[in-house]
């Protein structure tokens, strides 16, 4: 079919019986039929690796398929430069090949050719491929390279090709890999008026928005990745199409923008893009639902959860010891320690990639302030930097175990680390559920995050700051406290002289934060918004935010940009704007975080 400009759309909507005749336009045949897979096709795409890749995988398939006795024929699949190996299944059964074996096969040929793009083997009621003669709809068609002859084509379909001889290619190929390996909580009934699992939502995860953000490779994997990860939690179809409404702009979403590869990208209608999105979402809510459940639910004691949760409770606790953190830059490094050790936590996994922004947006800090923090901690021994970010990708960190923290005694303040000072002697660690430890660690941090604490400005304007923040968590944990004792306890704990807390809790009860009842102290966290409005600090956190999203924006797109700057332009030109330029020719940043936003 046809786009409204007259162009060939990537879509196959009806379906025909041929005879003899071929269609017009581009046309796709099923792979298999009642009985199993009556051709197994090897799609090579120029996606992954490019041209180079396509040719060392076809070699690498070619020489498996001659070891296991397989008869096929060569296809050039159309004018980028992919490849398809078609393997007839001529069997004296009469059947098809088994959907299962096929599925094998299809997932452990994927460990071995990078540009080998799988899903219509893997899919026995719909998949379908170009036979040799159909037309691209970008141009050209698909041609044979071996046999160059058509009949020598058919007659290869009529060669033996039977079922044990496919055994044999999958012992060849060795096991697929688990598939359970990269799922997380898959699995659930299809809630088919809200389409959507059955289960209790979650909101998206930061390694989900991360994709948002990223510039893909293959935009249609790229898309499944991110629908499938909603699914799992627990989205709702319209909640996607809000979601889709609100990042319009977003790098991760370009399939639904447009179609088409590398460099020949076509921009889709409104109703096209609602379309694909529609058809998108119930592949992957139907793929989710399939999934069975790989990772334990929190509540389970396995060795990995219990390592996790004792780890991530010592350092909750040491970021409770004055004595680690020093009181000018400890404010901020040990809400930097929490935010790791919460992710830690939420990913079951003990390395974690760290946005600085994401950061900065769940402690309350500035992006630079927050960079600062995580340099200062792997410069004191507290976190590990595992591997560096390279283009969209953030630094990846590991906790280090309070154990084994370096002991510096630092009496100075330095600027380039040493935020610690003498450490606290080690104390027994109470028994934490993973569920409450999170709990803890989150509420502590968005304590510290309300807009109430925005570092004060020129002129003393502007929020309460860290240093104030740090002295009404400590009250909100001890309170109430006793009017005689409450200078000494939060001093204690907080590492700020008796007058700087003193100077502390006068200021919360000026702004009526914090209240004497009974010669007790307690902190009243109800009135910070109204605390905000009077300091004038109220939507900070939204500002930062949509700066955040724009320069996260603006990163991709001159991402983007490289890519395309240092490849040859007759194989790889990306799709969507150019990144700006100034008059002169020189890249122009601050227009680009303009556009972004």
């Amino acid at each position: 079919m046809r786009t409204l400009d007259g162009a060939w759309a990537h879509r196959y909507d009806e379906e025909v019986s041929c005879g003899a005749r071929a269609p017009q336009g581009p046309f796709a045949m099923y792979l298999a039929d009642e009985t199993g897979f009556r051709f197994l096709v090897f799609d090579l795409d120029t996606k992954t690796g490019g041209p180079a890749q396509v040719l060392a995988d076809m070699r690498t398939l070619a020489a498996l398929l001659d070891r296991a006795g397989l008869a096929f024929f060569t296809v050039a699949s159309g004018p980028g430069g992919g490849r398809h190996l078609w393997v007839p299944v001529h069997d004296r059964s009469g059947r098809g090949a088994d959907p299962q074996l096929v599925r094998d096969i299809a997932r452990a040929a994927r460990q071995h050719c990078p540009s080998l793009d799988i899903s219509a083997l893997c899919n026995p009621v719909s998949g379908c491929v170009r036979p040799p003669g159909s037309l691209h709809r970008l141009g050209g068609y698909a041609r044979l390279l071996f046999p160059t002859h058509p009949a020598d084509a058919l007659d290869l379909c009529g060669a033996s090709n039977h079922h044990a001889k496919l055994g044999e290619l999958s012992r060849l190929l060795g096991p697929p890999p688990p598939e359970t390996d990269q799922l997380t909580d898959g699995g659930g009934t299809i809630d088919l008026a809200a389409r959507a699992l059955v289960g209790r939502w979650r909101p998206m995860s930061a390694a989900q928005a991360a994709l948002l953000d990223e510039a893909p490779v293959d935009a249609s994997a790229h898309l499944a990745r991110i629908l499938v990860g909603l699914a799992l939690s627990r989205w709702s179809q319209d909640q996607v199409v809000d979601l889709v409404a609100r990042h319009a702009g977003a790098p991760g979403l370009e399939h639904l923008r447009s179609q088409g590869g590398p460099g020949r990208r076509r921009r889709r209608g409104p109703s096209e893009q609602r379309a694909v999105l529609v058809r998108q979402w119930a592949r992957a809510l139907a793929f989710a639902s399939r999934l069975p459940h790989r990772v334990p639910h929190p509540g389970e004691d396995t060795e990995q959860v219990r390592g996790l949760v004792e780890q991530a409770a010592r350092v909750w606790e040491a970021t409770w010891w004055e004595s680690w953190w020093r009181p000018q830059a400890g404010a901020s490094d040990l809400k930097a320690l929490l935010f790791v050790a919460q992710m830690t936590l939420e990913a079951l996994a003990p390395e974690v990639e760290v946005d600085c922004r994401r950061l900065a947006d769940a402690t309350g800090m500035t992006a630079s302030t927050a960079s600062r923090a995580l340099r200062r901690l792997r410069m004191d021994g507290r976190l590990e930097l595992v591997r560096s970010g390279e283009g969209p990708r953030a630094h990846t960190y590991r906790l280090v175990r309070v154990e084994d923290w370096r002991i510096r005694v630092v009496r100075t303040g330095s600027p380039r680390g040493g935020t610690q000072a003498t450490p606290a002697p080690a104390t027994p660690v109470p028994e934490e559920t993973r569920d409450g430890l999170v709990g803890q660690i989150r509420a502590r941090l968005e304590h510290a995050a309300h807009e109430v604490w925005t570092e004060p400005g020129p002129g003393g304007r502007g929020g309460l700051g860290r240093h104030l923040e740090r002295s009404a968590a400590a009250l909100a944990l001890l309170a109430p406290l006793a009017q005689d004792r409450v200078v000494q306890a939060l001093s204690r704990r907080t590492g700020y002289t008796p007058k700087t807390t003193a100077r502390h809790l006068g200021r919360l009860l000026a702004l009526h934060l914090a209240e004497v009842e009974g010669g007790r102290w307690t902190l009243r966290p109800d009135r910070y918004d109204r605390a905000a409005t009077r300091l004038r600090t109220s939507g900070t956190r939204g500002r930062r935010m949509r700066r955040y999203t724009a320069e996260r924006r603006a990163w991709a797109a001159w991402c983007r940009e490289l890519a395309l700057l240092r490849s040859p332009g007759t194989l790889v030109r990306l799709s969507g704007p150019r990144y700006p330029r100034t008059p002169s020719g020189r890249p122009d940043h601050r227009a680009a975080r303009g556009c972004a936003a």
